[in-house]
């Protein structure tokens, strides 16, 4: 069975439980093996991250090639907007 390579795409002023909603859900399928042979990274442009509630995460897997994975989550947040704009954030993420 072939593994499936998921990126959690984190960044600057994110809002946490969007991230961590989704994630839960993934290792829960994984603990009741509803889901098997998936892998995950916490990936960034940079090695930390900090939400936008002041905690800070350590990421590890800085600007990879996107295209290695199979899924890429972006959670939201309020500086979603302003990153759109962010030109070297948006080329990595296309690298997908």
């Amino acid at each position: 069975m072939k593994m499936m390579r998921m990126a959690y795409i984190l960044f600057d002023g994110m809002t946490t439980l969007d991230f961590v909603g989704f994630y839960d859900a993934v290792t829960r399928m994984g603990v009741l093996k509803a889901i098997e042979n998936v892998s995950w990274d916490f990936c960034s442009n940079k090695e930390e991250v900090t939400d936008d509630r002041g905690l800070t995460l350590k990421i590890n897997q800085v600007s990879p090639d996107l295209s290695a994975y199979d899924l890429i989550f972006i959670p939201g947040g309020f500086s979603t907007r302003q990153l759109r704009f962010d030109t070297n954030f948006i080329t990595w993420i296309q690298t997908k």
